[in-house]
């Protein structure tokens, strides 16, 4: 298992110390204005989590050069916990994404991500 798949596994299991191993200290999330560091991540996967507590997302696609990792994606997940300020609406949804990891030393060091927002809060009824 490479160490793309097991961030995914880890992710969905909710395993943030597995995460917290699997990403570099300076991890950097690629979003304008995100901080850099594994513990900002970490917090975010976590407040997806407690929004969708069965969320899980299923790798469709990948493409291995060692020193990049690009998966195609698609995560589902049902409303029953605050989300962005959201109350729970109790409905799924299923959204396409695509996440380009930057590898370093056996550690996700980089992760650029396009992710359907707009079709998940669709989805929610919040949109």
């Amino acid at each position: 298992m490479n160490v793309v798949q097991a961030y995914y596994e880890a992710v969905n299991q909710a395993d943030w110390q597995a995460v917290a191993g699997l990403i570099s200290a300076d991890f950097q999330h690629h979003v304008p204005g995100y901080p850099r560091g594994s513990k900002p991540f970490i917090n975010l996967l976590s407040d997806y989590r407690a929004g969708f507590p069965d969320l899980q997302t299923s790798v469709v696609e990948t493409i291995d050069n060692a020193e990049r990792v690009v998966a195609r994606t698609q995560t589902q997940g049902t409303h029953t916990g605050e989300f962005l300020g959201h109350a729970p609406t109790g409905r799924r949804f299923y959204a396409s994404g695509i996440d380009i990891f930057t590898v370093a030393d056996g550690h996700i060091t980089e992760r650029h991500s396009l992710f359907d927002t707009l079709a998940m809060l669709h989805q929610l009824g919040l949109r």
